[in-house]
């Protein structure tokens, strides 16, 4: 009987645990699904909308509301290139795994590019956009990523790395609904 009551304690002090650490690690998620921020060094430092080369004709969009059981919706985000030099586009990447964003330069599309650390391989778009071209990116949301935790007003985001070191953002949000 006593080697019962040990192996309960053991097993209820370990569930305890565990569950602590769970709701700790989707604590910190939740502070990233809903709007965190990309992978850069100084997290305080405002993300620019615009870039020096590229000319951003909308950074921000409201899909209004949105069924969870609808399916992905999506929105292109114009950038032109108003440069007299070619530009080279790097990461991309996106503020959630519920957000997929591809690019399109003329006839060739990329993509799909996601949240770093949550299994899509591509992260680069290793993308020339010449003098006057336009890029094309498509943000593409799928409300019923989350569930039913996910009801409710959300904002994304999909970062764009213009040559060296400058990025952008473009934002979307959404009112997901049972």
């Amino acid at each position: 009987m006593k080697m019962n009551k040990k192996y309960l304690i053991i097993t209820i002090f370990s569930v305890l645990v565990l569950s602590a650490i769970v709701l700790l690690s989707r604590s910190d998620l939740n502070k990233g699904a809903t709007g965190g921020g990309p992978s850069v060094a100084n997290m305080d430092m405002a993300i620019p909308t615009e870039s020096n080369k590229l000319s951003v004709a909308e950074s921000d969009y409201d899909f209004g509301s949105v069924s969870i059981a609808g399916g992905f919706v999506t929105h292109d985000f114009v950038l032109t290139n108003e440069s007299a030099e070619a530009v080279q586009i790097g990461e991309v990447s996106t503020s959630c795994m519920c957000t997929e964003a591809f690019l399109r330069v003329g006839d060739k599309e990329f993509g799909p590019f996601g949240m770093p650390g949550h299994g899509l391989v591509n992260k680069r778009a290793n993308v020339t956009v010449l003098p006057g071209d336009k890029v094309v990116v498509k943000a593409q949301f799928d409300p019923a990523a989350h569930g039913p935790a996910g009801i409710g007003i959300v904002k994304r985001d999909v970062y764009v790395v213009v040559g060296e070191n400058e990025q952008v953002a473009l934002s979307f949000t959404a009112t997901v609904t049972p």
